[in-house]
């Protein structure tokens, strides 16, 4: 079995610009995963009747007139999901300044690495250092204690 040595590292300071990229980039995916999602579920319903079942439905409830645009729906969403782009950017920039702060006082965060050798292993005999196996362990018959 390969050996592994453990090795401490500490994280002291994250990049606030990389940050920004990352979840820029990240944000705006999940936006537009969801953009698509809502899209494909309009399409859906608009096929099966569900929207028109409930204009009915608002209209027979007391709302006149009651439409969806799906247009101007489309584009407050667009806009919905910008404004939480940029929000969720600058909240995860402003965690990452704090962080930094915070480290300066307290010396970061402690992380402890497990190197291992992932080389196949050779089909010689078993080197003088490495650990003996256990022995596999006999079955109990049944009825008697363990």
């Amino acid at each position: 079995m390969a050996q592994g040595r453990r090795v401490r590292r500490v994280v002291r300071k994250i990049d606030t610009w990389s940050v920004l990229k990352v979840s820029g980039l990240f944000s705006l995916s999940l936006v537009l995963v969801l953009l698509i999602a809502g899209i494909l579920l309009w399409a859906a319903g608009s096929a099966i009747g569900a929207i028109d079942s409930v204009e009915k439905f608002m209209g027979a409830i007391g709302f006149e007139d009651f439409t969806f645009i799906g247009s101007q729906l489309l584009r407050g969403f667009v806009a919905a999901g910008l404004v939480l782009v940029v929000l969720g950017t600058g909240f995860s920039v402003l965690v990452a300044v704090i962080y930094n702060l915070i480290s300066d006082v307290v010396g970061g965060i402690e992380l402890t690495v497990l190197e291992e050798d992932t080389r196949p292993m050779e089909s010689s005999p078993r080197k003088a250092h490495a650990r003996p196996r256990r022995p596999k362990e006999q079955p109990v018959a049944s009825g008697y204690p363990a």
